[in-house]
């Protein structure tokens, strides 16, 4: 039976702000068709298709759009230069732009293209409604015009050399008489859209906008004679001019619904929410919304996210710092992409990316933990229960069964909420921690010793490996479903493995908060083969091994010593005690200041199995994200003692290849006179990720 987002809601905590039921509609920008999609473009489309994927674990109905924008004045400069026309330009591009998402498993409901027939009629509808509202009007301006940006710029938007700071291009100087829409008319009733929360949930780029709409002193310019180009959908009271590319681009996503009179009824459009990159808020968020309100239309929610950012610039191909679509595809993958970029951040702010971090990320976060629990968990279970899924009942756990029970439960309903708020990192984040407390209980249970016992039904450690598996696999089959709309493709395996059916995709929510299978849903439940769920992946060029010296001193001891020693010698310090072990040799003060010192939030520490020395921690990092660290203090400090404190770390050290894994920095730790290691513990009121001063 499907169930509700409604029903969701009610069994997984209160309503969160921006909850829709019953039917709703994620669209991206339709992108411009001036080159092959690239990085960016693919942040932007995967979001839409795990809020899908999100939504239809719900039991909503869900449409989603995506597409090309293929007019304007760039796009027959792009045709003409390599000898086309137009049309011939944006026909050749389409099947890439297509043939791209396919290959990444991304699958729309609508692919809008804005040549189609029904898109041209449907602007020309929008554009005979609005003229006849009173609110289209013909008059001349004269400004700075950036062709790329397809617009007439503000001071603030350009650099003291009249460059667009978007695009680097130098604008140039444009006296033309063109059609209006009378935006300055609805800015008050999109002021107050801004104040009721009801256009934009964040209170940072709510603030942009204001400040935006503040600055507007002028009405939208909405056609080109066609002395300039000839490029677009021609007005239908005036055949002299043709559509501005924003009011042919924006009503692509009522055209998607079904045109203008559709979207008036349309619960998909009442529940509709606009994906976008922040540096396009201004015509979404001012233009778009302005209208709508023409038409009597409602404005949907727009939700604005930052750039994927190469070397501190947007990443876009004007600027030419793009990471490719194949280099994703072929050699790192979706899987590898979609941690890095979601889990790192929460859509919202920009994030730093390149290749070596993307591979970098996937080998800590995910080639080490969920497939390695899924791995031992069902070769356990196989051999014990002759490949049948563990025959655990409810009311056979004890204590630790019973709080990962509710811990499991408790993540359902936070992870419900977080994506319901677009906290996509923080809803990776609990899952991932989920699998992490089923980790260690694995390792603290050791259900191998066990396995002698398989087969003698009425003996208690039998009944003890019932538990431990039966748990393991609750763990698994609740961050299997919930973490599906981000891994679709690795999660149905893993799923599949479970014997979880995925016919019923609309309840994967409901079906979530069963921890522990009732005896009829089990007991004929098979056990697949084991996938190799995240195999590591080699790093797009090889790294430089770090110089090891004979003492066996890591890069790591080498900066933390030189970092002591650089702050003796900056207050001068020498032995105070005849005989006092030395210092290590005095360095420049600006080598210790390379060294970047952050706090971090230990989220989770654990025994690497395999060594007698290291722990493995990850460690919240506040906007630099989520990092693995080995660190060999395992014989001083016990897992449980780190969890949840806040250390030092050194943060910029190169990433450092070992048996277990990658290590991305170092825990900063002092040593007492008796040999005694302790880490660096500091105040609880430190944010994660500030700088040591």
């Amino acid at each position: 039976m499907k169930q509700s987002a409604d029903s969701i809601k009610s069994k997984t905590g209160p309503e969160s702000k921006g909850s829709r039921s019953g039917a709703c509609y994620f669209t991206t920008p339709i992108y411009y068709a001036s080159g092959k999609p690239h990085a960016g473009h693919l942040y932007t489309t995967i979001l839409a298709q795990i809020m899908k994927g999100h939504h239809l674990s719900a039991g909503n109905k869900v449409l989603t759009l995506t597409g090309m924008d293929e007019h304007g004045e760039k796009i027959a400069e792009k045709a003409r230069d390599q000898g086309l026309t137009p049309q011939a330009f944006v026909d050749a591009l389409e099947p890439q732009w297509s043939k791209a998402w396919k290959d990444f498993g991304l699958d729309f409901d609508i692919f809008m293209r804005t040549t189609s027939p029904e898109h041209i009629k449907n602007v020309q509808e929008i554009l005979s409604r609005c003229k006849a509202n009173g609110d289209i009007y013909f008059g001349e301006h004269e400004g700075f015009y950036c062709v790329d940006c397809e617009d007439f710029l503000t001071p603030k938007q350009m650099d003291e050399d009249k460059k667009c700071l978007i695009h680097k291009r130098k604008t140039e100087i444009r006296k033309e008489g063109n059609y209006y829409f009378r935006t300055t008319k609805y800015t008050e009733n999109i002021r107050e859209l801004i104040h009721s929360g009801k256009l934009l949930r964040s209170k940072r780029y709510a603030a942009e906008l204001l400040g935006m709409l503040e600055s507007l002193d002028s009405d939208l310019s909405i056609s080109r004679p066609k002395t300039r180009t000839n490029w677009g959908i021609e007005l239908p009271f005036d055949d002299s001019h043709v559509t501005y590319v924003w009011f042919d681009a924006l009503p692509n996503y009522l055209t998607g619904i079904g045109g203008v009179s559709a979207a008036a009824t349309s619960t998909e459009w009442k529940n509709a929410v606009h994906l976008l990159g922040k540096d396009i808020l201004r015509f979404h968020g001012i233009y778009w919304p302005a209208m709508l309100l023409s038409l009597g239309l409602p404005v949907p929610e727009l939700f604005v996210h930052g750039w994927l950012l190469q070397s501190g610039e947007k990443m876009s191909k004007s600027l030419g710092n793009v990471i490719t679509l194949e280099s994703i595809r072929d050699h790192l993958g979706k899987d590898a992409f979609v941690n890095t970029v979601f889990r790192l951040v929460n859509p919202g702010d920009d994030i730093e990316i390149s290749e070596s971090l993307i591979c970098e990320r996937y080998n800590a976060d995910l080639a080490n933990g969920i497939g390695n629990l899924l791995s031992r968990t069902v070769t356990l279970a196989q051999k014990a229960f002759a490949g049948k899924y563990p025959p655990c009942s409810a009311q056979d756990l004890t204590e630790p069964e019973l709080l990962i029970q509710q811990d499991s439960l408790a993540t359902v309903e936070s992870v419900f909420s977080a994506m319901e708020d677009f906290r996509l990192a923080d809803a990776l984040r609990q899952i991932w921690t989920l699998i992490g407390a089923a980790d260690r209980y694995l390792t603290l249970t050791k259900p191998w010793e066990l396995m002698k016992y398989a087969g003698q039904t009425t003996s208690p450690e039998y009944q003890q490996l019932v538990r431990i598996l039966g748990t393991a696999c609750g763990v698994l089959r609740v961050a299997g479903l919930l973490a599906f709309p981000f891994f679709p493709e690795k999660m149905a395996a893993l799923l599949a493995c479970l014997g979880e059916s995925l016919a019923e995709r609309n309840d994967f929510y409901h079906r979530a908060r069963t921890f522990i299978l009732q005896d009829k849903d089990r007991a004929e439940r098979l056990l697949g083969e084991v996938p190799r769920l995240f195999p590591r992946i080699e790093l797009p060029e090889a790294e430089p091994q770090p110089q090891v010296n004979t003492t066996k001193a890591t890069k790591a001891d080498s900066a933390v010593k030189a970092g002591k020693a650089a702050v003796n010698a900056e207050l001068g310090s020498t032995p105070s005690t005849p005989g006092a072990p030395a210092l290590a040799a005095n360095i420049p003060f600006d080598q210790f200041q390379k060294v970047d010192i952050r706090v971090g939030l230990v989220e989770k520490a654990e025994i690497v199995e395999g060594s007698d020395k290291l722990l493995r921690i990850e460690v919240i990092l506040g906007q630099h994200g989520v990092r693995q660290i080995f660190s060999g203090i395992r014989q001083w400090v016990k897992p449980e003692e780190l969890a949840g404190r806040k250390v030092l770390i050194a943060a910029n050290l190169d990433p450092r290849k070992m048996r277990f894994g990658v290590s991305e920095g170092m825990l900063l730790s002092t040593e007492g006179s008796d040999g005694k290691v302790s880490p660096v513990i500091v105040p609880d009121h430190l944010e994660p990720g500030s700088r040591l001063a």
